[in-house]
């Protein structure tokens, strides 16, 4: 299992997606989703990338489609790469952060996740997070 055709590569999109109060959303992996291997792990929303969609468009559908949000995307702040077992298959998986507002305040969480909380910012640490997550958080704040 090691040549070209066992290996895939994957653009995501992640949002940190703030409120009115500048919080931002966090959501917690559901042990019911088969492809996620992050299980009862926190994370922001986001996901891969369909070919040929636009990236703020990936970015706001994706939202959509997790947490049930509607979000302005502001812009990228930072770029992060991991390496994940999908389906038998190495893969690495490519995230460009966005930051974002919240347009609506109702979140519905698809099955995807088990739980959501709005947090500051600076209280990432108090949270078990997704692997590299806390270095993305720390950039975060290091913009504002």
């Amino acid at each position: 299992m090691n040549n070209k055709e066992d290996k895939i590569q994957y653009i995501a999109f992640k949002a940190f997606i703030r409120n009115k109060e500048g919080k931002i959303l966090i959501v917690q992996e559901s042990d019911k989703d088969p492809e996620h291997v992050h299980y009862l792990k926190w994370d922001v929303p986001g996901g891969r990338m369909k070919f040929g969609e636009i990236p703020q468009v990936s970015l706001v559908r994706e939202v959509k489609e997790e947490v049930g949000l509607d979000i302005s995307v502001i812009r990228p702040f930072t770029v992060h790469q991991w390496q994940v077992k999908i389906k038998d298959k190495q893969a690495q998986i490519v995230a460009v952060y966005f930051i974002s507002q919240s347009l609506s305040d109702e979140v519905k969480l698809s099955f995807e996740h088990q739980d959501f909380k709005w947090i500051e910012p600076n209280q990432y640490n108090q949270f078990d997070l997704i692997r590299g997550l806390d270095k993305i958080f720390k950039k975060y704040l290091d913009e504002k």
